[in-house]
């Protein structure tokens, strides 16, 4: 959760990636983001140069700058500001390349949603937080240390400026909700902060290996060694078994007068890899999801439509060369039956392209598309549909909304049809300020929620999951009752601003 009102710069060129990165970050519901947008780098350094910033989202392929050259530009004129870079699928690797040259963070496009894009912004800004106080601190202890190589004089008044610097920047790192400590040679922990403490409890000058990791002797390859070795910060990723947390560790090299430290941050992002996970899981099912339907409509062109085509053909050639011996009768029912051909194949494209993008939806409304959508799958299905709305049209909801609604209403009706062998289906649209309430109720079979959730994931079946992904993307939640033998009922609830809230739709029927 974000505390305070964070000012964000997204340097962004699509519009379309620019309005579903605000459409995020507004649907997740926190109220306390500001988000600034321009289109060039130029634009961006120039807002930078006015301050008030606390973010910066960077997509790396502007019209000005591209790639890497991008962030490193950003980054030398201002590199007080926290940056999270924004890529491609396919320039992942170069996402990964600017977080090591110093980016807080990278996002890949298509892989991220509200949730974590919040946690990713707040991530940079606590980092970049905790490196500036260490910076700050580190100039003190070294300004401190400097004060030591004077008068014997000043020697004591520089040591108790040195004393007060550690205490301030202890002070600093007890407010940190990173996980922080400090340990020398033998790897003794010499100071933790509050947040390691309530996570690992005391250290007791006890070894980081015996505090972390519950082991009597020293890690194989241990990396905060190395940093007293080579003097060179390390950055990796870290799972306590301890507790099944995914820690992001940084250790850097921390001089003192008397000897050289290790000082450990550790920042928790269990919730980042889950999510990432996740949303790289979705995004394969999507495109396996694209690939199944371009391979239905290519069978289909080639099946049904291509084959009555070239039938249409040969009937046509046949009434040319043939046409002047036949009589006018015969002519005249040849032509009646191959404009019967003509018809399937004009019936089949028409099926196909109004289950790409419904002209009911644009024409007629939504209320009046669902209408004759249920219409449609009663008489296929032999279904009995009670279909009511209200409040809906006067809502304006715009496109995104209403295909969306839509396309979750026809996937829901699929599964009913598909593995439901329900008699009946109700369905409720309304809205009312400040929801959109939808509610899908069969007496179908039924089905157990859990196992059907691991089969769904176990065969790759996108139905549900589809329709979860659409609520998500409107920013509702959906939630799912079922049965053996008594049916299923869907009820999803979506944010709506509650623009033309008042006047009543008529109730639709079918």
């Amino acid at each position: 959760m974000i505390d305070k009102t964070v000012k964000i710069l997204l340097v962004e060129d699509n519009s379309g990636d620019a309005y579903l990165i605000r459409e995020m970050l507004t649907g997740v519901g926190s109220g306390k983001v500001d988000l600034e947008w321009v289109t060039r780098l130029a634009d961006g350094l120039e807002r930078l140069d006015r301050g008030g910033i606390d973010v910066v989202l960077l997509d790396l392929g502007l019209p000005d700058s591209q790639g890497l050259d991008t962030f490193i530009r950003a980054s030398w004129q201002y590199p007080q500001a926290p940056i999270v870079v924004l890529t491609g699928l396919a320039d992942e690797t170069v996402g990964v390349t600017a977080v090591r040259q110093g980016a807080q963070d990278y996002l890949v496009k298509g892989e991220v949603d509200g949730k974590s894009l919040l946690r990713a912004i707040r991530y940079a800004t606590e980092r970049k937080r905790a490196e500036e106080a260490l910076r700050q601190a580190h100039d003190q202890l070294a300004q401190a240390n400097w004060q030591l190589n004077l008068e014997v004089e000043e020697r004591r008044h520089a040591q108790e400026s040195a004393e007060y610097g550690r205490q301030n920047l202890f002070a600093v790192l007890n407010t940190l909700p990173a996980l922080v400590h400090l340990k020398g040679a033998d790897l003794t922990i010499q100071f933790a902060n509050r947040r390691m403490k309530e996570v690992f409890g005391e250290p007791e000058h006890r070894p980081c290996y015996e505090v972390l990791r519950d082991r009597s002797e020293p890690c194989e390859n241990c990396r905060a060694l190395e940093v007293l070795k080579t003097k060179a910060p390390q950055r990796f990723e870290w799972t306590s078994y301890l507790n099944n947390r995914i820690y992001e560790v940084y250790h850097y090299p921390f001089p003192t007068e008397d000897d050289l430290l290790v000082l450990t941050l550790g920042i928790d992002i269990t919730e980042r890899k889950e999510a990432e996970k996740s949303n790289r899981h979705l995004t394969h099912e999507l495109m396996r999801a694209q690939e199944q339907e371009k391979q239905k409509i290519s069978l289909e062109l080639h099946d049904t439509v291509a084959q009555e085509l070239a039938a249409l053909k040969i009937g046509l050639e046949n009434l040319r060369d043939n046409a002047r011996a036949m009589p006018g009768e015969k002519v005249s029912s040849q032509v009646t039956e191959l404009l019967a051909i003509l018809q399937r194949p004009l019936n089949s494209i028409r099926t196909l392209s109004y289950n790409l993008r419904p002209p009911d939806l644009e024409h007629l409304g939504l209320v009046q598309a669902i209408r004759m959508h249920c219409e449609e799958v009663s008489a296929r299905a032999g279904i009995h549909i009670d279909f009511n709305a209200a409040g809906v049209e006067a809502a304006r909801l715009d496109h995104e909304a209403a295909i969306n609604l839509y396309r979750i209403i026809q996937e829901g009706l699929a599964n009913v049809r598909r593995h439901a062998r329900a008699e009946n289906v109700i369905i409720r649209l309304v809205a009312s300020h400040p929801k959109i309430i939808l509610r899908l109720e069969d007496d179908g079979r039924g089905f157990e929620v859990a196992g059907q959730a691991a089969l769904n994931q176990r065969h790759r079946r996108l139905g549900l999951l589809g329709m979860k992904e659409r609520v998500a993307f409107l920013g509702g939640e959906m939630h799912l009752e079922s049965q053996l033998n008594k049916g299923t009922k869907i009820i999803i609830e979506i944010p709506w601003s509650g623009e033309g809230h008042g006047a009543k739709e008529k109730d639709s029927h079918s």
